[in-house]
């Protein structure tokens, strides 16, 4: 993806947390990188020009585990975030894509014991996960 967005002229910004080497977590990772993708694919797509977006990999907040946090500027609201994660649902229909996107990556994250996360603060939107820690 890093090519797509400097070509876009768009930053992208990936903060790891030191402890990221020496964790491990049950599952399958060509799925989590499809998440990953869709997830990064959507903050191109919809974040305003020139705009960076941040990626944060982290121990989780609350109890053992890694948290996930892809966040953007947006151009606009876009309204109802419980919409979003619904099959063939666009906020811009105008945009390219189906509408599965957001719907099949919240599907993968149920399957592996998650939940995908959004939230949109002050102009900003955020897609997070969690995943378990293999001790």
């Amino acid at each position: 993806m890093l090519p797509r967005y400097q070509a876009a002229g768009r930053p992208l910004h990936l903060h790891l947390d030191d402890t990221v080497a020496n964790y491990t977590v049950p599952a399958d990772a060509d799925k989590l990188l499809s998440v990953l993708l869709n997830l990064l694919e959507n903050a191109l797509r919809h974040a305003p020009q020139a705009a960076a977006v941040q990626v944060a990999l982290g121990p989780a907040p609350a109890g053992p585990g890694w948290q996930v946090a892809i966040s953007n500027p947006v151009a606009r609201s876009l309204g109802d975030l419980s919409r979003l994660t619904a099959a063939y649902y666009q906020a811009d229909v105008l945009s390219e894509g189906a509408g599965l996107g957001l719907w099949l990556s919240s599907r993968i994250l149920e399957l592996h014991g998650s939940s995908l996360q959004l939230a949109e603060s002050r102009g900003v939107f955020s897609a997070e996960f969690m995943l378990a820690n293999i001790e």
